[in-house]
């Protein structure tokens, strides 16, 4: 389950890893599973060069959390945050 900070308190806190404009790419996904394990949950930004035409933070946040089975908790602007 999450750990005892609440959602809230995860926006407030700060940024565990940036995505830029390379995107999602294995060493970044093997990245978040090292953190997840290690602290959920976690903050992710999302870099404005990393936002063109359909890939939004929307987008990443989707993706992310669907390829570390991790349960996506909220999106505001270009951050999100995860957990398991």
């Amino acid at each position: 389950m999450f750990s005892s900070i609440p959602v809230k308190a995860a926006f407030h806190d700060t940024v565990d890893i940036q995505i830029g404009r390379n995107g999602i790419r294995d060493a970044v996904i093997e990245h978040i599973k090292e953190q997840l394990s290690i602290k959920t949950p976690l903050k992710i930004r999302v870099l404005k060069n990393a936002i063109f035409g359909e890939k939004d933070a929307e987008y990443y946040a989707n993706e992310v959390s669907k390829q570390v089975h991790a349960k996506l908790i909220g999106i505001r602007g270009n951050t999100f945050v995860i957990g398991r």
